[in-house]
């Protein structure tokens, strides 16, 4: 409250954190209203650094890596003020702390900065020994650096890699996931010493393993990434992020291997996973109901998965600018598929529609033709047979130009160009989907589970109507 020797950023603060929603338009009004005569960028600047001083003092108290950071601080005002002898031993308290939290960066830092500050005294000293143990200790810590760095490369190459693919041809990606798989520095990382290589390791063979259809190791990789972390607390306390990353990619493995149970154990864990920020909200809130989903419609309850899609709408609300618009079409076809489950067909081709409309859809190969099949059943469950052969042969020129023309996908969707499709067809397509299954190969677009209940309902449909 403004009184006598109220500052002006104190009564700044006091509008602003009455406000839930910034609104420049009511900032003004009030500032009006509280009488506020000054410079309101200066102001408002000198409030803001205010906030952060604050910030870093809370942090310092509360935060290990603030801690440490503070730790420094103090290192470098001994150095400064020529207490060396003393910097060193505080130096010592200072490594060991670095090493247990695994802060390369920090102490390449440091040695960097120490041997600046302390190079004329020892120089003029001939204390040649301490400078250049100090000088031995930066470059060991910056070579870890730059081996870092470059693992942290090939991730970034990874990373790219799988935002792009559903751009790409099918047996294009697969030779990329190869070449990872066998890139020497990728193995590098896997036998280096420092625990954050290790992880990128361990992250990206998780991953790479999986896109390889090698389940059993992908899971084995994330298994172990999960390991470490949970040991290393520090860095837990650190990042949630990396935690959340674990999880999910340990819950695709399981997913493949259809491990049910095990699926349940890690979506728990996942729930009571603490966020430090919004960011790794949204990331968790994507993981936790897409995995979710699929765990549900893949016990065949759609019923259950139903009744998260409010809650999922709300968030993805909330969540909409965190999100990349790729994930949130995914999200979108998934509950369209739990409406096709629970039989709500206008609902699915609503949402199918929502998705085939976005403007970079045909970037997004699988995305669409997947959304175009579930369109394409959703309209036969509906008896909408007039739309059936223009869409299929949308979905089949996109099929054909992407590599599908002799396949499962190919072949089923080719049927609906029949309109109204036959028994025979039914069952020639039922006994086909179920002969890949026993084979243990998968169709590289559809879910099994879903079309073979379609065919099967559809199938004994027909049966029953003869």
């Amino acid at each position: 409250m403004e009184g006598a020797g109220s500052k002006s950023y104190l009564v700044l603060f006091d509008i602003m954190s009455g406000m839930k929603n910034y609104d420049k338009e009511m900032l003004k009004k009030k500032i009006k209203e509280r009488n506020l005569s000054t410079d309101l960028s200066k102001t408002r600047q000198y409030l803001f650094d205010a906030l952060i001083k604050s910030l870093i003092f809370f942090y310092s108290e509360n935060d290990s890596e603030f801690k440490t950071r503070l730790q420094l601080m103090q290192l470098l005002v001994l150095n400064k003020k020529e207490l060396f002898s003393l910097a060193q031993k505080k130096l010592k308290i200072f490594e060991r702390n670095c090493a247990r939290q695994n802060r390369t960066l920090l102490l390449a830092e440091t040695y960097a900065l120490m041997k600046t500050n302390a190079f004329n005294l020892f120089l003029n000293n001939y204390d040649n020994d301490n400078l250049h143990e100090l000088m031995k200790k930066e470059e060991s810590n910056l070579q870890l650096l730059m081996n870092e760095s470059k693992f942290r490369s090939l991730m970034m190459q990874a990373l790219t890699l799988i935002k792009e693919e559903n751009r790409m041809q099918h047996d294009v990606v697969t030779e990329e996931y190869k070449k990872l798989e066998s890139n020497p520095l990728l193995q590098e990382a896997g036998k280096a010493k420092t625990l954050r290589s290790k992880l990128i390791y361990l992250s990206l063979m998780s991953i790479i393993k999986f896109k390889l259809k090698k389940n059993e190791e992908a899971l084995s990789n994330a298994s172990e990434y999960l390991r470490l972390l949970e040991k290393n607390k520090h860095l837990l306390k650190r990042n949630t992020f990396y935690y959340i990353v674990g999880l999910r990619n340990k819950l695709i493995a399981l997913m493949e291997l259809e491990r049910h149970r095990e699926v349940k154990a890690v979506l728990s864990k996942l729930k009571n996973v603490s966020c430090q920020n919004v960011n790794q909200e949204a990331i968790k809130f994507r993981t936790y109901y897409t995995f979710s989903l699929l765990t549900l419609m893949n016990s065949g309850d759609y019923e259950s998965a139903s009744k998260l899609i409010p809650d999922i709408e709300k968030e993805l609300t909330s969540y909409g600018g965190l999100i990349d618009r790729y994930s949130a079409l995914q999200m979108l076809l998934l509950m369209a598929e739990v409406h096709f489950g629970t039989k709500d067909f206008d609902k699915a081709v609503t949402l199918t529609n929502h998705i085939l409309n976005e403007p970079q859809i045909n970037d997004y190969i699988n995305l669409n033709i997947v959304s175009k099949t579930t369109l394409l059943m959703a309209h036969y469950e509906l008896g909408n047979f007039r739309l059936l052969p223009s869409l299929a042969r949308s979905t089949l020129r996109q099929l054909n130009s992407n590599g599908f023309e002799n396949t499962f996908e190919s072949a089923f969707v080719k049927a609906f160009m029949e309109k109204q499709i036959s028994e025979a067809t039914f069952n020639q397509l039922l006994s086909e989907v179920e002969t890949l299954i026993r084979s243990g190969k998968q169709p590289l677009l559809f879910d099994f589970r879903k079309i073979k209940r379609f065919l099967k309902e559809n199938a004994v449909a027909e049966v029953m109507v003869d």
